[in-house]
This record gives structure tokens, C-alpha cells and sequence, in this order.
């Protein structure tokens, strides 16, 4: 099947979408976010002063496992929420997790190659994660190569809507570590609220996006009239 590129994305649609995902599935992101805040504020608190390279690496694995486990929790619960991921469906927890390296890598790599590349590496991939656990894209290089190509010509609207729902965030977290110390847990406690927070919704949009450009067009290929299954129990 010829991949067609979402060149006609737009913001709304984007951030309506992802604002109905998170209402469908609030009692899970809920969850989501106060257990990943709970988890990583702790980590934070009872690390901040390991300093050495090695207790940051280590703190840094540790703080990425938490994630990619959490992750792949709520993004099977979204995928189920929307009829994408059926229940006693393939485990595919180590594809996800080799998934999650490979970008994390290419994100900081375009991070340090004066940031502007990261943000566009994140636009592109952004589909990559419900494409695998869907088993719409294969496995995990596979499912991010078609991440890069459904999503081009739309790295402006992808990136657009995800500042517009996540700059508060930014700004909370910005002004907890300028008003407290680093070591304070009423900081932690804020700046881990609003990263966890973040996340959700940068998982909730992968999906809604997903939804929007490969289940919603490849329904349309087939001729199906309405591709957007309802909320599942």
C-alpha cells in the first residue's frame, strides 16, 4: 500500500482530537500521572544530591525505564479506548521498548544539533508508537519509518498544536524550579506534575493523530464510510 503523506493535517483538528482522547480516557491518565509523578518525584528527591556521572546515568536509566513502562501502559489503554488495540492482543512490550531507544536517541541527537532538528525528528516520529502496538507499521524501525512518512508535510501543525497544549505545562514547570530550591519536594513535587502531564498528552496526540491520517484514511481507502471507532468500555 502506497503511504500518503498528511499534508492537509490541520491544528484544530489535531488538538480537538487529542483534548476527546483525554476526556474519553481521563480515569487512566489520571492514573498515569499521579503514579509517574509519584515514581520520578521520588527518584528526584532522594537522588538530588548524586552528582557523579555514573548516579545521573543511573538515575537517568532509571527515570527512562519508569517511562517507557508507564508508556506502553496507557498507550495499550488508548489504542484499546479507540478499537486499535484488541484486548489479547501480541505482547510486544521488548519491540516497543528497542522502539523507545532508537527515538529517544535520534531526538537527542537532533536536540543537540541546535535543537531545531529534535523538534522535527519528534513531529515525524510521533505516530511511530501506536503504529507498533497497532501492528499497523511492523516493527519498530519499520513502524518509524512509516511514522516519517505519514507525517510529512505536517511537522508545522504536529508541532503547533503541541506547544498550544503543553506551553502551560512549560510554564509551570519553569517557574516551580526558579521559585524552589532543587531540593525542595514541593518543587519536585510540581515540576514531575507537570512533565507527567506532558507526556500524557504527547501520547494522547500520537494517538489522535494516528487515528486522523492512518486509521481514518486507510478506512476511507477501503471505502469505509466513518473510520473512528467509539469508546470501548
Amino acid at each position: 500500500m502506497t503511504i500518503v503523506p498528511a499534508r492537509e493535517l490541520k491544528i484544530g483538528t489535531i488538538v480537538e482530537g487529542t483534548l476527546e482522547l483525554l476526556e474519553r480516557c481521563k480515569g487512566p491518565v489520571a492514573i498515569y500521572i499521579v503514579a509517574l509523578t509519584i515514581i520520578n518525584g521520588a527518584i528526584d528527591f532522594y537522588t538530588v544530591d548524586r552528582t557523579a556521572i555514573l548516579q545521573v546515568l543511573a538515575k537517568g536509566g532509571i527515570n527512562f525505564v519508569v517511562g517507557v513502562v508507564a508508556a506502553y501502559q496507557l498507550l495499550e489503554v488508548l489504542l484499546r479506548r479507540t478499537g486499535n488495540r484488541p484486548a489479547g492482543g501480541d505482547d510486544l512490550f521488548l519491540a516497543y521498548c528497542v522502539l523507545s531507544v532508537l527515538y529517544t536517541l535520534g531526538v537527542m541527537a537532533g536536540f543537540i544539533m541546535l535543537i531545531l532538528p529534535g523538534l522535527f525528528f519528534m513531529a515525524r516520529w510521533i505516530i511511530a508508537q501506536p503504529l507498533l502496538l497497532s501492528r499497523r507499521g511492523g516493527g519498530a524501525i519499520a513502524s518509524l519509518k512509516e511514522s516519517w512518512a505519514r507525517t510529512s508535510g505536517s511537522e508545522f501543525p504536529i508541532l503547533v498544536a503541541m506547544l498550544a497544549l503543553v506551553f502551560a505545562l512549560i510554564a509551570i514547570s519553569a517557574l516551580a524550579g526558579y521559585l524552589y530550591e532543587k531540593s525542595d519536594p514541593v518543587g519536585i513535587a510540581i515540576s514531575q506534575l507537570a512533565a507527567s502531564a506532558m507526556s500524557a498528552v504527547s501520547l494522547s496526540m500520537g494517538v489522535a493523530i494516528f487515528q486522523e491520517i492512518v486509521v481514518a484514511r486507510d478506512k476511507a481507502n477501503e471505502g469505509v464510510a466513518d473510520p473512528r471507532v467509539a469508546a470501548g468500555g
